[in-house]
């Protein structure tokens, strides 16, 4: 990253802007699959019937935000996992993340009925329905929400690229790039305008807008939080921009 305007940095974000960041202990602590050892045995339950469904009938993204919830709910003190049967939790996950992602929307990939979703844990879709809305209030997890969005698509959500600048919402897409640099910066945004993210193997790296590796960024792998799974978290990646906008002016 470059030097920036004075003062800009002071405008970009504040009180108003939205509750995330890809940047803080918080968001990473969302994205981590450490759990207390009391719940352990839980969670190893869980993500064996989540990653199993995602596997034959979703796709690694959706197993993986599944292992990410199931982490995160297994850290709530006291765990709404703690009691009840595990299937039952393991269908409201994948079903909460379906609600978030448009998976029961019939334009999308992949995309199935939430009868079938239920179904495929062998619990009533009343049940799945149910638990989904338990464990979403418990996360704080809304339609679009951009931390339990899939990677892939984080580049059409909306929700995602919105920061404030003195005061106004912006998209952040349409602002000048020190802007989107310094949103970056702050872990406003998940990564800078312009870079895709993909998964090779069990690894997420940043792509040019051309789909080529390298061209304009150097990408760090994100990292493994554990033996098995991948650390998405909020890809950090560290870019070499080669060129700064002076905008002075424009703000």
């Amino acid at each position: 990253m470059g030097v920036h305007a004075p003062g800009l940095r002071s405008r970009i974000g504040g009180e108003r802007s939205p509750p995330r960041s890809w940047g803080s202990n918080m968001a990473r602590s969302t994205k981590s699959e450490r759990v207390p050892k009391p719940m352990q045995e839980t969670f190893n339950a869980i993500v064996t019937l989540t990653d199993a469904f995602c596997r034959a009938h979703l796709d690694k993204e959706y197993a993986q935000l599944a292992r990410h919830a199931t982490a995160a709910l297994c850290r709530k003190r006291p765990s709404p996992l703690a009691t009840g049967n595990l299937k039952t939790w393991a269908c409201g996950i994948v079903y909460a993340l379906g609600s978030a992602n448009f998976l029961f929307d019939k334009s999308q990939t992949p995309t199935m009925r939430a009868a079938d979703l239920c179904a495929g844990f062998g619990v009533s879709q009343s049940t799945g329905s149910a638990k989904a809305k338990v464990l979403r209030d418990a996360l704080g997890m809304g339609q679009m929400d951009p931390q339990w969005y899939r990677p892939s698509k984080m580049e059409d959500n909306p929700l995602a690229w919105m920061i404030m600048v003195n005061g106004f919402a912006v998209d952040v897409r349409q602002m000048p790039r020190e802007v989107q640099e310094i949103a970056y910066e702050k872990g406003l945004i998940p990564y800078l305008p312009g870079y895709k993210v993909r998964m090779e193997g069990h690894r997420w790296s940043t792509l040019d807008s051309s789909g080529g590796r390298g061209a304009k960024a150097e990408a760090i792998d994100c990292t493994w939080s554990s033996a098995n799974a991948p650390n998405l978290v909020c890809f950090q990646h560290v870019l070499r921009v080669r060129a700064l906008v002076n905008f002075s002016g424009i703000l």
